[in-house]
Order: structure tokens, then C-alpha cells, then sequence
């Protein structure tokens, strides 16, 4: 399995040019140009990665890459496309794709990101950990970005939005940090419970831990009735400070 590589994409001309190119490299390739003849080689191929694209005659390759998946569990899935955007990559890496490639393709960064694939499809199965629901429906981001910087941060929110841990963004203000906090909530299975951005600057800072963890009826003078934190009131959902 590990060498072998299948690409799915309608393109002759793409399939040649990377069929040859991978081969020069020492993979064993096999090619498909729409999603059934994917799944058929899928099976008898046995490949170790799988390079999809989103856009096929039969089919959205998207839709198919859970198939995939469930077919060869232990193989790495690229998927390639021209139409690259925010909620195509988060959905890409949320379905188990391992990478995410915009067209037009750069050649040495497939062969990076084919070998970084085999070495995580062959590691410690850090892949399947990242996996969600594919049929949550999530809500629309308006975050906007085709640079590579951005394609990271867009497969960086879908890999974080399934984990329930803390995360640090970091930034100079103006840059975004709450939009990017609220993509994660709201592509996570916590989407439909509250999201509380908290300017922790504006708070005096005698009122904090008040605001932020709530307090008792005569707990101090002037609490005058008991009041729910911040915390409490944000419940199963995210609280961004």
C-alpha cells in the first residue's frame, strides 16, 4: 500500500502530468476520472494516498471522500480543487481529508504534502482523531483567503473545532483573532450553545472575577441579588477572552 498513489480528477492532462511526475519520484500510480471509477480502483489498488477532487462528472468528490475513507481506512486522502475557500477546506479536513491543494498545482508541495500523509497514515492514526460527524450541517464563516497562510488557518479550524481544548490565538489587533474564534465555534458539535466574546480590558479589574464566575446574593457590598457568571452562562459553548 505505502508508494501507491491514486488520483481521481476529470483533467486528461493533469492526470498525465502528475502520473508521470509522481512515477519519476517512485510511485506506483493509478489514475480515475470520475467517482465510481474511484471507488472501483479504490478497492483493488489499494493505495496509500488518494489525491481527490472536489469537482467530478458523476459526483462532488466531497461527498465520496467518507466513502473513501470508510474503504481505506489506513490511506491518506489529498483533496485538490480550483474553488478553494473557507468552508470547503474546513469541510475537506472535517470529512478525514489529510491536506487540502488549490489548483493550479505546485508539484514539490503535493509531493510534500504525499509524504507528509503517508507518514501520519502510517504513524500513530492522529488522522482519525481529527474525524467528525460528516453529516453536521454547519453554519456559513465569512473569513476570506486563497493564500497559503490562509489555507492553514483554514485546515488549522478544522482540526481544532472537533477537539475540546483550550486555544491560544494570537494576533495584533484588527487582524481577526474573534472571527477565527467564532469559525471554531461554530464548526464544532457545540455550534448550537452559546458563543461569549468577553473584552476582559474594558471589565474593572475589582469586578472580574464577578463577571467571569458569577457571585452569591450579599457575597460582597452592593450584591444586591445573585448573578451568573460568564462561564456559567456560556455553559457547553466557548467563552473568548
Amino acid at each position: 500500500m505505502e508508494g501507491r498513489v491514486l488520483i481521481v480528477d476529470d483533467e486528461p492532462s493533469l492526470l498525465e502530468s502528475l502520473e508521470m511526475y509522481l512515477s519519476e519520484k517512485g510511485y506506483t500510480v493509478a489514475c480515475a476520472r470520475s467517482v465510481s471509477e474511484a471507488l472501483q480502483k479504490s478497492s483493488s489498488f489499494e493505495p496509500g494516498v488518494i489525491i481527490l477532487d472536489v469537482r467530478l462528472p458523476d459526483g462532488d468528490g466531497l461527498e465520496v471522500l467518507a466513502e473513501l475513507k470508510r474503504r481505506n481506512k489506513d490511506s491518506g486522502i489529498i483533496v485538490i480543487t480550483a474553488f478553494h475557500d473557507m468552508e470547503t477546506t474546513i469541510r475537506a479536513i472535517k470529512l478525514g481529508a489529510s491536506e487540502y491543494i488549490p489548483k493550479p498545482i505546485d508539484v514539490e508541495e503535493l509531493e510534500e504534502a504525499i509524504g507528509r500523509t503517508l507518514k501520519a497514515s502510517h504513524g500513530c492514526g492522529q488522522g482519525d482523531a481529527l474525524r467528525i460527524d460528516p453529516s453536521r450541517d454547519y453554519a456559513k464563516g465569512k473569513i476570506i483567503g486563497k493564500s497559503k497562510a490562509m489555507k492553514e488557518i483554514f485546515k488549522a479550524i478544522g482540526k481544532l473545532s472537533e477537539n475540546r481544548v483550550t486555544v491560544l490565538i494570537e494576533g495584533e489587533t484588527g487582524t481577526g483573532k474573534e472571527l477565527i474564534a467564532r469559525a471554531i465555534h461554530y464548526h464544532s458539535p457545540y455550534k448550537d450553545h452559546p458563543f461569549l466574546a468577553i473584552n476582559c480590558s474594558a471589565i474593572v479589574g475589582t469586578l472580574l472575577e464577578s463577571e467571569l464566575f458569577g457571585h452569591e446574593k450579599g457575597a460582597f457590598t452592593g450584591a444586591i441579588s445573585t448573578k451568573k457568571g460568564k462561564f456559567e452562562l456560556a455553559g457547553e459553548g466557548t467563552i473568548f477572552l
